[in-house]
């Protein structure tokens, strides 16, 4: 992702733009899904931009404000997590690549979401970073703060390493800290 969507066939030696005129500024975040690659998101600024063909054509809707992350179920490549720039409307899910949106901010603090990732256990859980803190929820438990040992600090971003049941936190200037799933 740079001004637009690009794919490498051959490691890296050529990029070809796969989203033609669609996408003209410079992207925000970008996510292809695991479970279906021919379903990729990016945004620029409040626009989320999706296409379900790899890139041959794509279709866009308006968030209400900066689109910070974005994240797609490991299992449905239609369910999406987008956190945004805003101290009410946080983090929105859907289920079908956008079009419809549910707000699921309640029970978070007034501040920013940074990043979004999704576990695929069966509780499909989600870590949410936020100008402070990281927050979990699932789907039988609401928000609820992750902060044994993590400084204030803001969250740039989520990983989870599997193989060692690992939520891994990237924050400004303050290292990268770790946490059982």
């Amino acid at each position: 992702g740079w001004q637009g969507v690009w794919r490498s066939v051959n490691g890296g030696i050529k990029f070809t733009k796969i989203s033609g005129s669609s996408i003209t500024g410079f992207l925000n975040c970008l996510t292809v899904a695991s479970s279906n690659t021919k379903y990729i998101y990016a945004s620029v600024n409040n626009v989320l931009y999706r296409t379900n063909n790899g890139g041959a054509t794509w279709t866009s809707v308006n968030l209400p404000t900066t689109i910070t992350s974005i994240a797609v179920s490991p299992d449905s490549p239609t369910k999406i997590w987008v956190t945004l720039n805003s101290s009410t409307a946080r983090i929105y899910v859907s289920t079908d690549m956008g079009d419809n949106f549910t707000d699921i901010s309640a029970g978070l603090p007034s501040m920013s979401a940074r990043s979004v990732v999704v576990d695929d256990n069966l509780d499909e859980g989600v870590y949410l970073g936020m100008n402070i803190g990281v927050y979990y929820m699932d789907k039988n438990t609401p928000w609820m703060l992750l902060a044994t040992g993590l400084p204030l600090v803001a969250i740039n971003d989520l990983e989870i390493q599997k193989s060692g049941a690992k939520l891994r936190v990237a924050t400004y200037g303050r290292g990268i800290w770790e946490t059982d799933l």
